[in-house]
Parts: C-alpha cells; structure tokens; sequence
C-alpha cells in the first residue's frame, strides 16, 4: 500500500487516465473500486479519490441513468461538506469519476471500528449532526434531496469533518418542495415513502438523517422497519387532525446494541423526537434545528459547550476524533485484490458496442475547463438527462430492497 510523488507533467490533451498517478485502492464501489491518485502537475500533490465503474457491469445491471444521475448532480452542486467532483472521464471499457478523498472511511466503517466498541460520545454526534444539517441545508437549497442518508454514505476528511456522498438515488424537488419518486433505504427512509403517494420533501432527509444520529449514539437504528410500515399505515388511515402515532426510541431508555448504558441529555432525546416524528409537518426545519436546545450549553451528564453554526459552516474548530489516515480506513481486502488482480480484470472486461458506448456519451467534465457558474437546478431539465428512480417500476435499481432489518453487531477491533 505503498505511495509514489506525483511530479511529471501531465500529458496534453483532455484529462484521461495518463493525468493521474495512483496511489492505492482505498474501497470498493458498486460497479468497480475507488482509488487514492494525484493528478500529474498538481503543485500541492492533493490527494483525490478516483471512483474507477466498468461499463459492462452498469450496462449488465442498468444502471445508466443512476451514473448519470449522480454525476449530473456533482456537478451541479458545490460545498465544503460535499464530497465534490472535479473531473469526469471515461476509455472503451470504464467510467471515471475524480472527486474529493476523505481518508477518514465512511461512518459505517468508523462506526463498527471504535477503539472501546461503544457509540460515538454524544459531544462529537452533536457536531455531525451540524455538520450534515448544514449540508443538507445547502442541496435543498439547490431543490436536490438527497434520499439515502445513512452511515455508509457519510465519509470523514483527514481532519475528522465529515462529507455527504452518494447522489445516486437523489431526487429533484418540484416548485411545491416535493418529490414523488420513491427511492431510499430500509430502515432510513422516512415513513412518507410508504405512503401510496409517495410524496416527500427536505422533511424527508431530516427523518433518515435523526436515525443516523440515533445510530451514532447507540450502535442501532431506533425502530424497525416493519415497526415504521405498520405506524405509517396507522398514520395514513387516520382522520385529518388525529395526532400521529408516538414511537418510542430505544435511546429514551438509556439502551444500545449491546446493552451498555448510553448516556444520553433529555435535549439530545428531545431533538430526536421531533426529528423522527411520523407525520413531516411536526419536524423542524433547518432554522428551527439550529435554535433546538441539543445545540445550546448542556449540563450534566455531558455538560457541552453551546455548538458555533458560524463555526460549522465556516469549517473553524478541531475534531473531538482525528482518523489514522497510515492506515486503510476501509475493507483491507480491497488493496491486496487489486494489487494480485488488477490488470486482469480489465483485460477481461467486454468493451461495450458503438450502440452501447453512445450511452456515455455525455459524461465528461472537467472543473478547470467546463463553467464555474455550477447548473442551477432551476435551469436544468434533469427530466431530459435523467430516466426517474421509481421502486415501484424498477426493484432492482433502489437500494432499499437490499438492506437488512437489523445491524449486525461486528467482532472487529480498530482505532
């Protein structure tokens, strides 16, 4: 796992594969790996993440339109708590997305690998939450929902901040604030989405990312899925006015995974309450959020400082935990594979037909090159570039299906 400097110059042209020097595997993706690389001439030697999808294999799974979706998105969107794209390139057999590296993993990975096997202390799950609100606050502002907020698709920085990733499944908001297609991940996604309209908006995002918090603090997700399909169905067969149906959280108990105490505040419970409630009216908005007592001074047990959101968004303050980023915060499996592998597969690889190839077409972008005024959302027409997600029409492309009903608990030791 070992690191080259970067220093040729890059070849002339349009940015391809020979721009880039690799530095190491650092994960695996849907439709290939991601790799560490360094683009050739870069004089601050920054490390980019090169996500690395074989064509065969999207075209195999059908997954066009959810490629496209997500890089259409990275370039239409812009943030330090993003992880942005900066170039986008292909060759006859693979598709190449060069975005920002967080070294730290992603949260699941942080998560199942804490040095005493607890959850993250609730001083550092707060400063997440404010985090990711601002993110979200930010694509909503741009009518993006995310729509699959959860550990797997949070990445840390090598400074312990954290990145939203992953705009596969997102979706546009229509001029109401609204969004029909259902598409999410079981045990995340709101109870809306299991309404027969399906209708959903910025609420939405807030539900799965209280259940991510609640699962930073207690190593579970607060209630099960079919406990949410039942409540939701409850909710949508009562009259117009009956209060929704209260579920109780498995936080409000003191309890997680493995039945060790969680010391948790009443304003830490409270805010998840109201986040997590059934009916999307009742959740508060981004500014209501940021005035929520959990962001004020807390007394004991924790007795936390009031959080800075001017700190937050300007990205000022030390992370209460900092990643080992010597190591691979990742399945170390992923590096040794490629190393053995690597060449081999891609001779293996089918190059895709002219009919096939013209799929991809419109995929490149560069950042240094293309319009820095980014696409508003308000000006593109994702319905001409994008096939819609919907669950209903095309199982196979959610990612819900997929998802287990519980977290396994993991054997595995680690920083």
């Amino acid at each position: 796992m070992g690191c080259t400097a970067s220093s040729s110059k890059p070849p002339p042209g349009p940015v391809s594969l020979k721009h880039f020097d690799v530095q190491r595997v650092v994960g695996k993706g849907g439709f290939g790996k991601v790799q560490a690389v360094i683009k050739k001439g870069d004089p601050e030697q920054k490390w980019l993440a090169m996500k690395v999808m074989d064509k065969e294999e999207i075209l195999k799974r059908d997954r066009v339109a959810e490629v496209f979706r997500e890089r259409n998105f990275l370039v239409m969107l812009r943030h330090e708590r993003l992880c942005n794209s900066y170039y986008a390139f292909q060759d006859a057999k693979r598709l190449y997305l060069v975005m920002d590296l967080a070294l730290g993993g992603d949260m699941r990975y942080q998560l199942e690998h804490t040095a005493d096997k607890r959850p993250f202390s609730e001083s550092r799950v707060r400063w997440y939450t404010a985090q990711l609100a601002v993110a979200l606050d930010y694509i909503h502002s741009k009518r993006v929902l995310h729509r699959d907020i959860k550990p797997d698709n949070i990445l840390m920085d090598d400074k312990g901040w954290v990145k939203l990733s992953d705009f596969g499944i997102s979706g546009i908001l229509d001029k109401d604030g609204w969004c029909a297609a259902k598409s999410g991940t079981k045990g995340y996604a709101a109870p809306e989405l299991y309404t027969p309209t399906h209708r959903h908006g910025a609420p939405s995002d807030y539900f799965s990312l209280a259940v991510t918090v609640h699962e930073f603090l207690t190593m579970s997700r607060p209630f099960s899925e079919s406990d949410m399909r039942q409540n939701a169905a409850r909710m949508n067969e009562a009259p117009p006015g009956e209060p929704a149906p209260v579920m109780r959280l498995k936080v409000e108990s003191g309890y997680d995974a493995k039945k060790m105490p969680v010391a948790v505040s009443p304003a830490c419970v409270a805010f998840l309450k109201q986040m997590l409630s059934l009916r999307e009216s009742e959740r508060p908005t981004f500014e209501q959020m940021k005035g929520h007592a959990w962001f004020a001074a807390q007394e004991a047990p924790n007795r936390l400082d009031a959080l800075s959101w001017e700190d937050i968004v300007a990205g000022r303050g030390k992370a209460e935990f900092v990643p080992d980023i010597t190591r691979m915060n990742a399945n170390p499996d992923a590096d040794i594979q490629e190393f053995f592998q690597g060449k081999e597969e891609v001779a293996r690889l089918r190059v895709p037909s002219p009919e096939e190839q013209a799929r991809f077409a419109a995929y490149d972008f560069d950042y240094t090159k293309d319009e820095h005024v980014l696409l508003q959302s308000a000006d593109f027409d994702f319905k001409q570039n994008l096939t819609v997600f919907d669950i209903t029409k095309n199982p196979d492309a959610a990612r819900d299906l997929d998802a287990q009903e519980s977290l396994a608990p993991t054997s595995q030791g680690g920083g």
